[in-house]
């Protein structure tokens, strides 16, 4: 795959990476050659952040796969069901695992604090006055539900994944806490220091929310639109 990159992409006209990380995979000339344009974000999640109290609920968006490794986050759950009674779980989206998860949060005693409402519209109303997103994925690119979790303003957690998405987006403990993947442990001090913590869960939600005017669709469409343009001339 590599070897098939190298050699077709230095023969293209131009070349767009989502992340400044993702230049390693390729040879030097490739990353010399290369811009890095963002993802613009869903007009449907500009608008003004919620202000009032903060409902109980941590919410994620995103397929039900290994990947996404929402077992870490009901095993978090779990962990501070003591410290944090009147938590709920909320997982938005689909998947091969879903019955897994169910079955796991019967097993660690939680079910009734998970809730799967599957693939629904409206997402940001759903999620607007939610306490805390989490994104746990072992592996993504730019991730658009991270991107969309900030854009509202909530107090975010994410892995750090290989290819530097979450680095592009989240300036770790200003606009969000960036944990290593798979790390339970970081997790669960991350879900305190935010739940535990509601004056640094609003600044950080606040700066958050910035990331509306970095890639608001006229701005970023803009720079596809520009960068089109010179390589077709």
């Amino acid at each position: 795959m590599r070897l098939l990159a190298n050699l077709l992409f230095s023969r293209a006209a131009g070349i767009i990476l989502q992340t400044e990380r993702s230049r390693s995979f390729f040879c030097k000339k490739v990353g010399e050659k290369a811009v890095i344009l963002p993802n613009s974000l869903n007009p449907d999640f500009i608008r003004p952040r919620y202000a009032g109290e903060r409902e109980k609920r941590i919410v994620s968006v995103g397929r039900m796969d290994a990947n996404k490794n929402h077992v870490m986050q009901l095993r978090a759950l779990a962990a501070l069901q003591e410290r944090y009674p009147d938590y709920e779980l909320v997982i938005y989206g689909d998947g091969e695992l879903r019955s897994s998860i169910e079955e796991l949060a019967q097993k660690l005693g939680i079910a009734d604090r998970v809730s799967l409402p599957g693939v629904v519209p409206d997402v940001a109303r759903r999620i607007e006055r939610a306490a805390l997103f989490l994104l746990t994925s072992y592996s993504e690119g730019v991730s658009n539900a991270l991107i969309e979790a900030l854009a509202l303003g909530l107090p975010v957690i994410a892995t750090d994944v290989p290819s530097g998405g979450t680095e592009e987006l989240i300036e770790n403990e200003i606009n969000g806490l960036i944990i290593p993947a798979g790390d339970q442990s970081a997790l669960e001090r991350a879900m305190d220091r935010i739940l535990g913590n509601p004056a640094y869960a609003q600044k950080i939600g606040t700066e958050a929310a910035r990331i509306q005017e970095k890639l608001a669709p006229e701005r970023v469409n803009a720079l596809w639109k520009a960068y089109f343009e010179g390589i077709m001339k």
